[in-house]
Order: structure tokens, then sequence, then C-alpha cells
């Protein structure tokens, strides 16, 4: 496995690849923030790349902490953050997980797949709140010839919410290489294997499977 150094590096990469392009739409933000308690305190963003769902946050939340260990990524999210309740921080969530404290409410998008699966349960979990809660969405793989099958009608499917949503299709050269450069050696969880983090680590959390490749985990301390 890469490790947080490595990741950081090639996000930074990524970061300069894609000066200028503006953060695109997740595709399942409201899913995602129909899961956030809609007022906290504190809130935490793992991986918060460019400050996306971070900016989401901060309209729910009294105080927001995007985390990332990419400092380019983190130099954008400034750049493009305009509320005051907001603040980022470069770091590895393993590491810093005791420092950082406890939360109401924990997010993580597209980011746990690049933490060991133990450790990086282990830390997440260490920073979510007595009653806190964990929404924990990233990217599934497929594992079944059922699932391969759909893939068919899924690309058309993602084609057409992207232009929908005025995305675009096709990043520049330089950004293509970059995002093939840190995919080379990355690793999904398949959904039986979502259900096993589950069962390990977060016992009684609900997983929702979403069409397009995306598995969200909601886990209430």
């Amino acid at each position: 496995m890469k490790s947080a150094a490595d990741v950081g590096r090639e996000f930074d990469r990524i970061a300069v690849a894609a000066a200028g392009r503006r953060d695109a739409a997740g595709l399942y933000d409201d899913a995602l923030l129909a899961l956030v308690p809609v007022r906290c305190e504190r809130a935490l963003d793992v991986g918060c790349g460019t400050g996306r769902v971070t900016r989401m946050l901060a309209a729910r939340a009294k105080q927001v902490t995007g985390i990332d260990i990419s400092a380019e990524m983190l130099r954008v999210a400034r750049q493009r953050t305009r509320a005051r309740n907001v603040e980022y921080r470069v770091c590895d969530l393993v590491e810093a997980a005791d420092e950082l404290g406890a939360f109401d409410c924990v997010v993580s998008v597209a980011a746990f797949h690049h933490l060991p699966i133990d450790a990086g349960a282990a830390a997440i979990k260490r920073t979510v709140a007595a009653g806190g809660t964990l929404v924990l969405q990233d990217l599934w793989r497929v594992d079944s010839l059922a699932d391969r099958a759909l893939d068919g009608v899924r690309i058309p499917v993602k084609a057409l919410r992207l232009l929908r949503a005025r995305q675009p299709l096709w990043y520049s050269a330089a950004e293509r290489a970059a995002w093939r450069a840190h995919e080379h050696d990355d690793r999904h969880l398949t959904p039986h294997e979502v259900v096993a983090l589950r069962d390990a680590h977060f016992p009684g959390a609900t997983i929702h499977k979403h069409f397009l490749w995306r598995y969200t985990l909601v886990w209430q301390t």
C-alpha cells in the first residue's frame, strides 16, 4: 500500500493539473447531505481535497475542519472558501486522530480507500464524539458478473448526469495523466468487503450501495 506521503504527492500533482477547473458536484451530494445532522457544533471532513464538501458542511455546523495530506489541494481549498467557520489542516488522519479530537459529525468522501483498513477505521472512529455521526462514502469495486454486466448501463447514465450538471466528460491531458498515475495501484473495497468493514469496525452501521460505483456507510455512536 502506498504511504501517505506518496498519496499526498500524487494529489499535489492532480491539484496543479486541475488548476482553473471549478469543483465538480459529487454524484451523490444530495444523498450525502441528507445523512448529515441539520445542526451540529463541530464537523470534520476527512480527505477534503479542494474543500467542496467542507463548504457544504459549513452551512450545517458552527465549526468545520477539513483535513488532507495534500498541501496543494488545501491551498486551492483555502482560495475557494469564504466561510469564516472553516479551517484546513494538512495532516494524516491515522497519525493525527487523537490530536484532532472528537466531532459531532465526521464525513469522508472518496478518501477512506487511501488508508490502511484497520488503522484507518480505528482512527476515524476516535474522531466521532459520543452521540455523533460518521458518514463514510467511497467507491466500491465490481466483483460479480451481474455488477459487471450493469457497467454497460452505468457508463451512459454517469455521462448523462455529468452533462446535465454541465460538467466536462473529459479533463485536460495533464489531469488525465495525473489521475492515471495515482489510480495505477489504487484499490477499492468490493461490496462484500464493505460489509466486512462494517461488521469488524462499525457494528450497527447502515450501508447504502449506490448505482454508480459508490457506497455510503452511516454509523452513529
